[in-house]
């Protein structure tokens, strides 16, 4: 599945304070990468997971979509 394009700044913002409020999930680490936003690390997955959810209505799958080395 591909990210969804309707997914804009605001949303990934909006995914960012939700990891903020609610912490990481236990399955939800990254494993290679980071978004790095005000000095803090952010599992990139898990923000356009929680992004789309504002942007569509339900989180992500994050299985369901690319991600990690293979996709340098």
């Amino acid at each position: 599945m591909a990210i969804p394009k309707n997914i804009t700044k605001e949303h990934l913002l909006k995914a960012i304070y939700k990891i903020d409020n609610e912490g990481i999930p236990k399955d939800g680490d990254s494993q290679y990468y980071d978004v790095i936003y005000n000095e803090k690390k952010y599992p990139p997955k898990l923000i356009v997971s929680y992004a789309n959810f504002f942007a569509n209505g339900k989180e992500l799958d994050r299985n369901s979509f690319p991600g990690g080395l293979e996709t340098q």
